[in-house]
């Protein structure tokens, strides 16, 4: 009297009842559904877990494929490769994307530009070909670049071209020696 299977009056709906598991297997031992009574839906491809219900939604363990698009009514978090959840989330509430340091933004077919915060400093980087542009191409509309103790240009990574100095000098540079410096 532990399990039946009824179909209601108009014969179109099955109804499997338990008092405690139901376990779906082929192949006799291969897993297919297991649903465990007040808790988990367990369902598996190839006898391997492929998704698990939890008491806070579901669990993928792996690779999530979606054909035809996605909308999400909420925060959508993501773990990097050591298993970090949140390492970076989109956070519906501020609109924002969010990342832990070290997290990249990598665009590009090769990864030609990317964008990181590591636990001191914040880096844009264009490594690939052509040129790095920054510009504002509407009329009447500046670029402009500000720093809390200076701006810098640098040529090479570190040869200094041009240094604005908070409240002093600015100096400028040729082949890495200064040629200007106003006062």
């Amino acid at each position: 009297n532990d399990l039946y299977i009824k179909t209601t009056g108009s014969g179109d709906d099955i109804i499997i009842n338990s008092k405690d598991n139901i376990v779906l297997r082929v192949h006799e031992n291969e897993d297919g559904i297991n649903i465990t009574g007040d808790g988990a839906v367990e369902i598996y491809h190839n006898d391997i877990k492929r998704m698990e219900t939890t008491s806070g939604g579901v669990t993928i363990p792996n690779t999530l494929t979606v054909s035809d698009g996605a909308n999400f009514n909420g925060d959508v978090k993501f773990e990097d490769n050591g298993g970090v959840t949140n390492a970076m989330m989109w956070d519906r509430s501020e609109s924002a994307l969010r990342g832990n340091d070290t997290i990249k933004i990598e665009l590009g077919n090769s990864d030609d530009l990317s964008m990181y915060h590591d636990a001191n400093n914040s880096y844009i980087v264009h490594d690939g070909q052509g040129d790095f542009y920054i510009q504002s191409t509407a009329n009447n509309e500046n670029v402009l670049i500000s720093g809390g103790q200076g701006v810098y240009l640098r040529q090479n990574g570190t040869e200094s071209a041009v240094s604005c100095n908070l409240n002093g000098s600015v100096d400028l540079y040729y082949d890495g020696t200064k040629t200007f410096e106003t006062n």
